[in-house]
């Protein structure tokens, strides 16, 4: 192939790469990886914990176990005020205690929040 014809190729596929990012046809979001990391169980929980519990959540609940699901489930939860993300999590876990949305699993009571993150977790760093 001749080096003009390999560049103009090359040009065409990039070009047809940007193509739906610039008609908005593709949602793309930057993931922020604090939302896929259980901050709140890393003092009591090694990250194989994290997996495992992660794991078993995903399996007790197969229409979660999506990770684009888990994303917007865990981004929707958050109050999306000027607190930093970190903060708004930590409320969420909060708010999750304070109204009893708890998940047992393998005799761990969890937020509904801590599991999700922990099922991201699972789907990322297993």
């Amino acid at each position: 192939m001749k080096r003009n014809t390999f560049i103009k190729r090359i040009g065409l596929l990039g070009g047809a790469m940007l193509l739906p990012l610039a008609t908005g046809s593709c949602d793309v979001t930057p993931i922020d990886p604090r939302l896929a990391v259980p901050h709140s169980l890393l003092p009591v929980c090694s990250p194989a914990t994290m997996v495992d519990i992660g794991s078993r959540y995903r399996k007790m609940t197969p229409s979660e176990n999506d990770a684009a699901l888990l994303i917007r489930l865990l981004r929707d939860s958050l109050d999306g005020g000027e607190a930093s993300l970190d903060r708004q999590i930590l409320n969420r876990i909060t708010r999750d205690y304070r109204e009893g949305k708890l998940v047992e699993i393998d005799g761990w009571m969890l937020a509904l929040t801590e599991t999700r993150q922990c099922a991201l977790y699972s789907l990322f760093y297993s």
